[in-house]
């Protein structure tokens, strides 16, 4: 961030060093530690499994009504068996279920909750904005083309590098 700021002078080291430091913790954690190693271990098998439901509708989708497993002699899960029904029965189901679930979960007011408790503890402990923190905060979980729908009433009065750190 200091090379590439217009003033250097500017920059604000207590935000840069939280970053790093909660970035070298968690590394820590998962590489160090068994009981980190095991918990992370753990949330990637339990997200595998989640996910795994989508990609189970994707197939059944595109294979239901069908006598056989085939196409021209090929299974899905046969190396040749082409780009396009890959992704039709896996990567953009997995998409659909994945902002489905999102989105149930922003209508119960569930993400509201974590995203705000998130975007506090960023404001608090490396002083950014609420506007940053917000939008970094949604990024998570709502993805880098929605989180800016979050902070669009804030636009207006950004300042241009909290605009240049949402973009």
């Amino acid at each position: 961030c200091y090379l590439c700021s217009k003033d250097r002078g500017k920059v604000r080291w207590r935000c840069v060093l939280w970053g790093l430091g909660i970035q070298y913790v968690f590394a820590m954690l998962i590489l160090k530690t068994q009981p980190g190693e095991d918990l992370f271990e753990f949330i990637g098998d339990q997200t595998t499994i989640f996910l795994n439901y989508a990609s189970k509708g994707g197939i059944f989708r595109v294979w239901a009504g069908r006598n056989e497993w085939s196409l021209r002699g090929r299974r899905p899960d046969d190396h040749r068996f082409g780009y396009s029904i890959w992704s039709f029965s896996i990567l953009i189901p997995t998409v659909v279920f994945f902002s489905a679930f999102v989105s149930i979960l922003f209508h119960l007011g569930v993400l509201q909750v974590i995203i705000m408790g998130i975007s506090k503890l960023m404001f608090y402990t490396m002083q950014t904005s609420v506007v940053e923190s917000l939008n970094a905060a949604g990024n998570i979980f709502v993805g880098m083309t929605e989180a800016p729908l979050m902070i669009r009433p804030f636009l207006p009065n950004m300042t241009k590098s909290e605009i240049h750190a949402v973009m």
